[in-house]
């Protein structure tokens, strides 16, 4: 599955926590952002990154995961991150996101009519994109799968995983 992450001031909990858990269940990682530099974490974590949005074969991929954290805002406007969010939820693939990242789901134009959750800061957002705002641990709508923080990164990943291995 691939990972987009911020290259600055992402969660680290929201991308290390599901990182192992989808490792521990032999599903593959690779990272994307939007620079080749290492991204950095708000508590300092350090992760390699793989691709840039730019080189990105969706077909390599059943899932992608967007990693929250006040960086993540940078993605709301960029082309490849939003483009690469419209193309694995109009191919049918998983689409994941946690905390602040379900706007980014909401400025890629795919959560109308969508059940999803979030950051709660970020529930005028998604309600304004057409989405119902659970305010749930996580929520599974179709494809998309969304987690509320950190505290649900856990809960977040499981899901993934289930969704992966029986798809």
């Amino acid at each position: 599955s691939l990972f987009v992450v911020p290259n600055r001031d992402f969660r680290d909990e929201e991308y290390s926590i599901p990182e192992a858990i989808l490792r521990e269940n032999g599903i593959g990682i690779k990272v994307a952002a939007s620079g080749p530099d290492d991204c950095k974490g708000i508590a300092g974590t350090i992760v390699s990154v793989n691709y840039t949005f730019d080189k990105v074969n969706t077909d390599e991929f059943g899932a992608i995961v967007f990693v929250g954290g006040t960086g993540v805002e940078r993605y709301f406007t960029d082309d490849g991150a939003l483009g690469l969010a419209k193309e694995f939820f109009s191919s049918g693939k998983l689409v994941c996101a946690i905390c602040w990242a379900s706007v980014l789901l909401a400025k890629a134009g795919i959560l109308s009519g969508k059940k999803v959750t979030g950051w709660e800061g970020g529930k005028a957002d998604l309600e304004a994109a057409g989405a119902q705002y659970t305010g749930e641990t996580v929520t599974i709508d179709g494809n998309i799968i969304t987690g509320n923080g950190p505290d649900g990164a856990g809960e977040f990943a499981n899901k993934i995983v289930n969704a992966m291995l029986e798809g």
